[in-house]
């Protein structure tokens, strides 16, 4: 029997490019979902977006949903903060500065939190680099959440530097490059009721603290919801092949080498590539 990975990681419905009734319909159908299912209710928004009007529409029909707001004018953090205050009060669960502005905007950002919502609130930014955020380590900023791109095809050491460092890291865009699984896990493709969207997630739950997604896909939504039913055996076969990708894309430009892929990394004598091509590369 196989054994199911039962450790559930926060799903926060992301409403990024989504407005009227296609956001209110898919992200109720989302919420309505992960209740069924035990989640937390977590939404994620911005000024940015424009579609706060739909999320104040949907907290009426769901009152116990928490949202996840973005500041995003550099010049008035303070106008974005307090529209979501005023829109939404008490239903905010974290607050995160939309870019990388620089250290002294950052510190802007967390004393206007902590004067106006407390040190209680979760504070971050989003899309941050390792580098920019040792600088807010350094200046001694207080960074609770880290929110940025993560997906199979992504290779990026920000995930690992928050684990390192204590900040929570939440994953987006996971369902990137869907179509192009099937290059790199061949064993999982002839497993039946295995889909690509909840290897997605289950790459993305692996560091994350939690995950957010968007869509509009009934049957995408039940594959992300359901990541956790996956075997941890099938999980790990994905996992592990999407560790070799990464480990072996360098050799894309080593002479002779061309597009790398599940068939070509298993044709591979993986002793020579480990130990003679790979240290040349690195």
């Amino acid at each position: 029997m196989n054994i199911i990975d039962n450790n559930k990681k926060d799903l926060v419905f992301g409403t990024y490019l989504l407005n009227g009734d296609i956001l209110k319909d898919s992200a109720i159908q989302a919420l309505n979902l992960l209740f069924k299912n035990n989640y937390n209710l977590l939404i994620d928004s911005a000024v940015k977006y424009g579609n706060i009007d739909k999320i104040i529409e949907i907290l009426k029909e769901i009152p116990m949903i928490k949202v996840g707001w973005k500041l995003h004018h550099y010049n008035n953090l303070k106008k974005d903060l307090y529209i979501a205050l005023n829109k939404f009060p008490n239903s905010i669960f974290r607050i995160l500065l939309h870019n990388w502005c620089g250290v002294e905007k950052y510190k802007e950002f967390q004393k206007l939190i902590e004067e106006e919502c407390g040190i209680n609130m979760l504070i971050g930014i989003c899309n941050v680099s390792i580098e920019n955020l040792n600088l807010l380590i350094n200046e001694k900023c207080r960074v609770d959440i880290i929110q940025n791109e993560y997906h199979p095809f992504l290779y990026t050491d920000v995930p690992q530097f928050c684990k390192n460092n204590n900040i929570l890291f939440e994953s987006h865009s996971i369902m990137t490059n869907l179509h192009e699984y099937n290059k790199f896990i061949g064993e999982v493709d002839l497993m039946p009721n295995i889909n690509y969207g909840s290897l997605a997630v289950c790459y993305a739950a692996e560091i994350s603290d939690s995950i957010c997604f968007k869509t509009t896909n009934y049957v995408h939504l039940n594959e992300i919801i359901n990541y956790n039913k996956i075997p941890i055996n099938i999980k790990n076969i994905f996992i592990n092949k999407m560790k070799d990708f990464h480990k072996y894309r360098k050799i894309v430009k080593y002479k002779g080498s061309s597009e790398i892929n599940y068939n070509w990394i298993n044709s591979c004598d993986k002793i020579i590539l480990e130990n003679e091509i790979l240290p040349q590369l690195i």
